[in-house]
């Protein structure tokens, strides 16, 4: 992989960031859950654009909506940082940037690229609810079971279905991979 910088790598970039606007605005909703594609969008942004091209896409679409420009699905402003959900969207960091990391050593075995993909989409759901017990609700203010299962529990059916599609679409866009 070649370590310049290309005009083809930053629209590759830029279409990375309208992927998890445009996912983030599909919404699903489930019994009164929404569910948005924006782990499905990580997931393809990992294993197609890789841990560095990855990790540049989703830390602009974060400043983007941290500096007012309305790409999250609720707006943008840095009063979002207050949001009960923003913990999943900081999460996108290390989401792509693990998804990236180890995309190529999973990617020729699609049991062990489907185990990688649904793992980060466990681990980026409970960073999306230590970062409300901790920063929205103190630590104290909220108790585990709870949250537990509020942030975490009940995206796990549609994080499964989100994994098992990165899985079988990841594979056909290897040739891609930057």
């Amino acid at each position: 992989m070649s370590r310049e910088v290309t005009a083809k790598k930053i629209v590759y970039v830029a279409l990375a960031v309208v992927l998890l606007f445009v996912s983030g605005h599909i919404k699903v909703t489930v019994f009164s859950i929404p569910y948005t594609l924006q782990t499905l969008a990580v997931m393809l942004i990992g294993c197609i654009f890789g841990e560095r091209y990855g990790l540049l896409a989703a830390g602009i679409y974060v400043s983007m909506g941290l500096l007012g420009i309305p790409v999250f699905s609720k707006g943008g402003g840095l009063h979002y940082v207050f949001e009960p959900s923003f913990g999943y969207i900081l999460a996108f960091l290390p989401g792509v940037y693990l998804i990236g990391s180890l995309r190529k050593r999973a990617s020729s075995n699609p049991y062990l690229l489907f185990a990688l993909l649904f793992s980060v989409a466990v681990l980026m759901l409970l960073i999306g609810a230590m970062y409300y017990m901790i920063v929205i609700k103190g630590i104290f203010g909220a108790p585990l079971p709870s949250v537990l299962y509020s942030f975490v529990a009940i995206f796990l059916p549609a994080d499964l279905i989100k994994a098992i599609a990165a899985a079988l679409i990841c594979p056909r866009l290897k040739r891609y991979y930057v």
